[in-house]
């Protein structure tokens, strides 16, 4: 079916009617990446990136950028080095030491383990995606799965790397290796207007994450790293009225999602232990086989 999105000025895009089924999930991001697919002012990378959320006024925002609001401290950067720092020095006993992890390393473990950084989780599963934004049900509340090209998003922010044997660019960061600058020249972008909380570049970029550990795997995570502006992705918008990233609303009906949608993810083996494939993950999962309501994770 043809899909209906809608944005008013300056606005992203956003369907007009709700998802109400998986079917109708998957059959609207067939349709948007094959719209996005049409144009020429943008290349295209091979996956559409998704981020869920259970509530569709949650902005593209990192936690650490959010305010007294939710995480009761206001970003400071100079306190935002020291943490990670700390972090660095303290997570060792945890991890495996053999390793010598970078800055930007340890910055998405932190990320993954639930402390606030300048990373934006999204994915490259929408399966993933769609049960991150039902998984823990609430009254009164519009989940979504945002969309985004992320090759569009390094191609507006100039971040590209060039094929030297055929001279093609793409517009897509490795961030495999944060040591690789003479390999991957472009992740010499990151280190250096990225990674330092001092000198950040302006905008978000689409990063691919050194997969160092199982969450990261096993959620086929990908990111994207916020600058100095805070709200980034809107000041994107605004730039772009054809910024290639929308937003995939989905029914608030509570029963739809508990009978309809959740047990059919789990046909298809979406469960906790899926994207969470440890103790705590298979911990939820139990409680979800014996009706225990998730309050978070």
């Amino acid at each position: 079916m043809d899909w209906i999105f809608e944005k008013s000025d300056a606005e992203f895009e956003r369907t007009k009617e709700k998802i109400g089924s998986l079917s109708e999930f998957l059959d609207c991001v067939q349709f948007k990446w094959k719209e996005w697919s049409k144009t020429k002012l943008y290349p295209q990378e091979k996956l559409p990136w998704f981020r869920g959320v259970g509530k569709e006024r949650y902005k593209l925002v990192p936690r650490i950028y959010r305010g007294k609001g939710e995480i009761g401290w206001k970003y400071n950067s100079n306190e935002a080095v020291d943490m990670r720092a700390e972090f660095a020095r303290r997570a060792k006993p945890f991890i495996n030491q053999k390793l010598p992890y970078s800055i930007g390393e340890y910055l998405h473990l932190m990320q993954h383990y639930g402390f606030p950084t300048r990373l934006l989780d999204w994915t490259e599963g929408a399966l993933i995606a769609f049960y991150f934004a039902i998984r823990i049900p609430g009254n009164d509340k519009t989940p979504c799965v945002w969309m985004l090209n992320p090759s569009w998003l390094n191609h507006v922010n100039d971040v590209t790397i060039e094929n030297k044997e055929t001279g093609e660019s793409k517009s897509l960061v490795l961030y495999t290796d944060y040591n690789a600058v003479e390999e991957f020249p472009a992740d010499k972008i990151i280190s250096e207007h990225y990674l330092n909380e001092h000198k950040l570049a302006q905008f978000p970029v689409a990063v691919f994450p050194p997969h160092i550990d199982p969450r990261i795997v096993a959620q086929k995570s990908v990111f994207t790293i916020h600058g100095r502006l805070k709200d980034g992705f809107n000041v994107l918008f605004k730039k772009y009225p054809e910024a290639q990233i929308c937003m995939l609303r989905i029914s608030s009906d509570q029963e739809m999602i508990k009978e309809e949608m959740i047990p059919e993810l789990n046909r298809l083996g979406m469960t906790e232990t899926t994207i969470f494939p440890d103790l705590e993950g298979l911990s939820r999962e139990i409680q979800a086989e014996y009706k225990m309501p998730l309050t978070g994770f």
